[in-house]
């Protein structure tokens, strides 16, 4: 399921104006170079923060900033479309006690919100940590884009167009940001530990929509449908050019000793076993563990015997949401504009 992971949006909404000081810069004549008002970072009872503010110029409510953090402290799983956005918009209206009547923002006036920035993502999912970081490492070298020029790359995550005010994305592990960035302690401890555990199998990519894009084509939280967001990432999905080719060990071979491992892939890669250096007693312990253990007997040539200790990722699957993390009845429903949405 593609879900909402980051919104930027001002919205039409009428409040009393949010404050938080002003930061003046003077230039050496005295007279004033600029004039920025400060955010006021919103801390949601998941100790996750939400940028509010009010625009100078047109007095609309503007916001930034993760929602389904902002609503439930992680965002492994989120609910569909533009739920989260709403949600934590309506939250952040009764925190300020913004608004005549205070409590949820009007249906059609959250729908008329202008988006700056939002970003679209999926998760898919592996059978072990060593199988995704694998299949992360094979995207890496493999994959090429259509569209975006520049590629980056950070560890094992993967940009395409990073800095982009137009388009950008990236693939990257989900556990490994939640080891970097992580989830609020606010959630009980047992649901915390089956989070973590179900996100170091979870790659994500990624695709954000930058101020340009979301200028160029009008788009408003009320267009975040399930179906529209699901055209937009589809649309920038099959930019990407890769094709799954990666064989790796299961986690039972990987979780040998070192020599028995060396064993294992020496004779996998048509190595002479004689030429490891290794002592004949020492060679022939690591060769009763893999005939023993694993039923492969390696004084055989690989290709004359079958060999199911090596899996072949030919496919990335989409991650199916629990039933533990049905969000959509937890928080409502999402808004609309009400209009038809052209393709782009």
């Amino acid at each position: 399921m593609r879900t909402i992971d980051w919104v930027g949006a001002v919205i039409p909404y009428p409040h009393e104006k949010i404050t938080a000081g002003m930061t003046i810069t003077v230039k050496p004549d005295g007279t004033f170079a600029e004039r920025n008002i400060p955010r006021i970072n919103l801390r949601s009872s998941w100790q996750t923060n939400f940028q509010v503010w009010t625009c100078e110029r047109t007095g609309h409510l503007g916001v930034s900033g993760n929602p389904v953090k902002f609503i439930q402290g992680h965002n492994v799983y989120a609910p569909p479309g533009n739920v989260a956005i709403c949600a934590a918009i309506n939250q952040i209206t009764k925190m300020l006690d913004l608004g005549e009547q205070p409590g949820n923002m009007p249906e059609d006036i959250m729908a008329a919100g202008r988006l700056t920035r939002t970003d679209i993502a999926e998760n898919y999912v592996f059978s072990s940590p060593t199988e995704c970081q694998t299949a992360l490492m094979d995207f890496q070298t493999n994959a090429r884009a259509k569209y975006w020029r520049e590629k980056a790359t950070v560890g094992t995550t993967t940009y395409f167009g990073k800095r982009s005010r137009h388009t950008y994305c990236k693939m990257y592990g989900k556990g490994d940001e939640i080891n970097v960035h992580h989830i609020s302690r606010a959630i009980p401890e047992h649901q915390r530990a089956l989070i973590k555990m179900e996100a170091q199998n979870m790659a994500r990519f990624e695709v954000t929509l930058a101020d340009k894009y979301c200028a160029k084509h009008d788009l408003k939280i009320g267009d975040l449908t399930e179906e529209r967001i699901d055209e937009i990432f589809q649309t920038m999905f099959d930019r990407i050019e890769f094709t799954p080719s990666m064989n790796i060990a299961t986690d039972e071979i990987l979780q040998l000793s070192d020599g028995t491992k060396i064993v294992y892939f020496a004779w996998k890669l048509g190595h002479d076993l004689n030429a490891l250096g290794m002592a004949a007693r020492t060679l022939r312990r690591h060769k009763t563990i893999l005939r023993e253990q694993f039923g492969i007997n390696v004084d055989v040539p690989v290709q004359e015997q079958k060999d199911e200790n090596m899996i072949s990722i030919e496919e990335w699957n989409p991650a199916e949401q629990p039933k533990w993390a049905d969000l959509q009845n937890k928080y409502g429903s999402s808004t609309q504009t009400g209009k038809e949405s052209g393709s782009d």
